[in-house]
């Protein structure tokens, strides 16, 4: 199967020729043959390892503030 597109489509979302397109993303089919883009996959997990880190600086903070408090009692 094959797609084609016209200059009036490409000039619409701004674009002169096809070589202007960005590439398209990598993608690979899970278990259940549904299409996984790697680039949201790793978007998500990064996002999962940041939400964690900055729970665990907060967590460490409270401890912080509350050994300091206790110091000064």
């Amino acid at each position: 199967m094959s797609y084609q597109t016209t200059s009036d489509f490409l000039r619409m979302f701004g674009y002169s020729s096809l070589e202007e397109l960005p590439e398209l993303p990598k993608y690979k089919l899970d278990e259940n043959k549904q299409i996984v883009i790697d680039e949201l996959v790793e978007n998500q997990e990064n996002e999962q390892e940041l939400q964690e880190a900055q729970e665990e600086a907060k967590t460490k903070t409270e401890n912080q503030q509350e050994n300091q408090d206790k110091i000064r009692k």
